[in-house]
């Protein structure tokens, strides 16, 4: 594909919903797995 510097930026939301326990009230608390791409240079972005 033919992509230039800095113009694209592809996001997306990964996998099913996850979940972490909060150990100190017991809480479930749903999390999500945000994924951006900067397809000219590869790098990737992920945050939880």
């Amino acid at each position: 594909m033919d992509r230039k510097i800095g113009i694209i930026t592809e996001i997306d939301w990964n996998g099913p919903t996850m979940k972490i326990l909060n150990e100190e009230t017991g809480e479930i608390i749903p999390v999500y797995l945000f994924v951006a791409t900067l397809p000219y240079s590869h790098y990737l972005y992920v945050e939880y």
